[in-house]
């Protein structure tokens, strides 16, 4: 078998693990395609060895589906024009609390990745998880509005020129 049908089988094999391993997918289809999407994007710009995949994809998704239980808890999306000066400093304080919370526990994940990858690769992956944001609400400005937003299309492959075709 050559090198290359290797490494293709070898990430088709660890973006299903991973996938199947995510402790808390998004709802909806489109959600669990732009999941797919963030983690093939993660895995190629990593380039993660077969050990390091093993190893990081579980500490990786525990810490992501933790985050997202932090960032719930400080939504302001409940406020609005109505809402008591009470119920905003509240909403505030919870919001900032979370915030502080979740810089814990990066910061707690971050000694744990260190066990696992290389530290060139964490800073690729607090690159990769950035630029994957940025192409996507990039893409997602520069889309028509068709009103399915259930099925986000994926966002510009890595690499790819801006602005220029």
């Amino acid at each position: 078998m050559s090198y290359k049908l290797l490494q293709s089988l070898f990430f088709a094999f660890f973006l299903f693990f991973s996938l199947s391993a995510y402790a808390q997918p998004p709802e909806g289809k489109g959600g669990k395609r732009l999941e797919a999407l963030r983690i093939a994007y993660i895995t190629e710009k990593l380039q993660l060895t077969p050990q390091e995949a093993q190893t990081f994809w579980p500490v990786f998704n525990e810490y992501q589906a933790k985050l997202k239980d932090i960032r719930k808890q400080g939504k302001l999306e409940s406020l609005d024009d109505n809402s008591s000066d009470a119920d905003i400093e509240k909403a505030v304080a919870a919001h900032f609390d979370a915030e502080t919370k979740a810089i814990a526990l990066q910061k707690e994940y971050f000694v744990q990745l260190k066990k696992i990858l290389p530290l060139k690769k964490i800073v690729k992956l607090l690159k990769a998880e950035h630029e994957f944001k940025n192409r996507l609400l990039e893409h997602l400005r520069n889309r028509p509005n068709d009103g399915d937003d259930e099925n986000p299309p994926p966002p510009p492959p890595p690499g790819r020129p801006r602005g220029r075709r």
